[in-house]
């Protein structure tokens, strides 16, 4: 084993010195308070679906990404849905969701609502599902299958950002 000081070391070991400074940068200042971790923006509750994967975030907003890889956005705290696509996006105020005439967006939020009214109804007093009893089991037998395509791009839409 070879010994080097920070000052004089070998070209071939410089990138893993970076990095090694950079995590100790990191530490040191983590154990002085200078980071703040609930700035973070995390994961606190997710479920699989058939057709998506719903995600509660730390700020309160829900991500949902379809099999069809648009992504759909509901912001709580600046009152936005965004439904993203591979090659565009659509944004639209919260309280007009009921007044949307895009089809496709209309059939997500659907779905949405479907999945997240059958959670809220198998929770008690905001206690967590029980993993023993699947409420979606149910939803997924009795929901018809909601054809999800990317037919977005073809209709305009206005949209407000």
């Amino acid at each position: 084993m070879k010994t080097y000081s920070f000052i004089e070391y070998p070209q071939e070991i410089h990138k893993k010195l970076l990095v090694f400074n950079h995590f100790k940068k990191h530490f040191e200042s983590a154990e002085k308070g200078q980071n703040n971790f609930d700035n973070h923006i995390y994961v606190k509750k997710w479920i699989q679906t058939k057709q998506a994967l719903f995600f509660r975030m730390s700020n309160q907003s829900m991500q949902i990404s379809f099999k069809d890889n648009s992504i759909l956005i509901i912001n709580t705290k600046t009152k936005k849905l965004t439904l993203y696509y591979k090659d565009s996006s659509n944004t639209y105020p919260l309280e007009a969701v009921s007044t949307i005439e895009n089809k496709d967006v209309a059939k997500r939020l659907k779905y949405t609502e479907e999945v997240l009214k059958t959670i809220w109804t198998n929770q008690t007093d905001g206690a967590p599902l029980n993993p023993s009893k699947n409420p979606l089991e149910e939803h997924n037998k009795t929901i018809k299958q909601m054809p999800l395509d990317n037919s977005a791009k073809t209709i305009s839409t206005a949209t407000t950002n």
